[in-house]
């Protein structure tokens, strides 16, 4: 784009509390380990970016630079059809240490996982671990708390997590069903997710993805 966005989300450092373009701040990672501060952008100064602890300054430029290194990283992870859900969770960990876990790049591929959890190779529904489908209710609830501040509404991104936020409280429920009293809420979470997210994703055209899982839940709803 070429101009400086005004909106309100754009001319708040935290994206709306967000912290969608947030960083770990490298300089208090080496100084003050145990409490690390967040680089965010100065609305008052478009060429540079400053720690809300430490207040050191980082030029727009080097924040730039990082920030297209690790989506180029992550691009070609996404178009890799060989990757695995492993290989997109050790780049999940590896750029943790350096942006805020709502970054707008890890938001991405948590919500790739979101989908993949379920339906990847060795990680079907019927073949995922507990610890994986806590993983993937893990996933589902971090993408809704995004989605509540920058999508709030019925979008269809917002329907798909709810759909599959719904298929892993299901499947905790019912595991759990007669050793954890926790279960039973489970089990109704998991219907109220389900039909909110058939009340958003009736809408999609019925020749894409959304459309198609929102007849397929509906027949076996």
């Amino acid at each position: 784009k070429l101009f400086v966005c005004q909106c309100e989300r754009c001319t708040d450092p935290t994206d709306l509390g967000s912290y969608s373009s947030a960083l770990n701040c490298t300089i208090c990672m080496k100084k003050t380990p145990d409490s690390i501060g967040l680089i965010l952008a100065c609305p008052s100064n478009h060429d540079q970016w400053q720690c809300n602890k430490c207040q050191s300054k980082f030029s727009t430029v080097n924040i730039q630079n990082l920030v297209f290194k690790i989506h180029e990283e992550f691009e070609k992870v996404i178009d890799n059809p060989a990757i695995t859900i492993n290989g997109v969770e050790k780049l999940i960990k590896k750029y943790s240490k350096f942006l805020h876990p709502h970054n707008g790049i890890l938001i991405r591929m948590k919500y790739n996982l979101c989908g993949q959890y379920g339906r990847m190779p060795g990680y079907t529904l019927m073949e995922m671990t507990p610890k994986q489908l806590l993983r993937k209710k893990e996933l589902c609830t971090e993408m809704m708390e995004v989605l509540d501040i920058l999508q709030p509404g019925k979008t269809s991104r917002r329907g798909l997590v709810l759909y599959e936020l719904h298929m892993a409280l299901m499947l905790l429920g019912k595991m759990n069903l007669k050793t954890d009293s926790k279960a039973k809420e489970d089990l109704k979470k998991s219907l109220k997710c389900l039909n909110e997210s058939l009340k958003i994703l009736k809408d999609e055209p019925r020749n894409t993805f959304a459309g198609q899982l929102y007849l397929g839940a509906k027949a076996s709803a």
